[in-house]
């Protein structure tokens, strides 16, 4: 039971695969659709080859600039004596400046809320300390003036 042949429109080139093997076929690698096909792939080829050798161009520039930025961020490495720079040691005491006015601050608010406290303290302390101080004070024995005004 012979098939009916399968029909391919591609761009106005028609293309038929018979299935019954008993009638003679033609050769499909001798067809315009197969050229075009080919010349296609060849083009696309092309193309890819260019987009290699741009981005082979681009991933050097890009090592390049990540080279140079690293080298910006590692300005004393290139001194064989760090130890004796004295660009070195002007960093090293910005820092350390910084950090001690920063803790420094820091104490002296500290300082200045334990006063304040200490202050209140004895306040209060002394309020309470006097009048019970003059409680533990023996009576004074009348004086001779009180007997006289009585």
């Amino acid at each position: 039971m012979p098939s009916s042949p399968i029909s391919v429109h591609i761009n106005d080139i028609e293309l038929n695969s018979p299935h019954d093997p008993s009638t003679p076929s033609h050769d499909p690698f001798n067809s315009p659709i197969f050229h075009r096909l080919l010349a296609l792939v060849a083009e696309q080829t092309a193309i890819l080859r260019e987009q290699k050798d741009t981005l082979l161009d681009h991933g050097k520039k890009l090592e390049t600039l990540a080279h140079d930025a690293v080298n910006n961020d590692q300005p004393y490495d290139a001194d064989p004596e760090p130890m004796k720079n004295e660009q070195t040691w002007s960093a090293v005491y910005e820092i350390a400046m910084a950090k001690m006015r920063e803790e420094a601050d820091e104490w002296k608010g500290l300082m200045d809320v334990s006063l304040v406290f200490i202050a209140i303290f004895l306040t209060v302390l002394t309020a309470f300390l006097v009048p019970a101080a003059q409680n533990l004070l023996p009576n004074s024995p009348p004086s001779a003036s009180g007997l006289q005004n009585s």
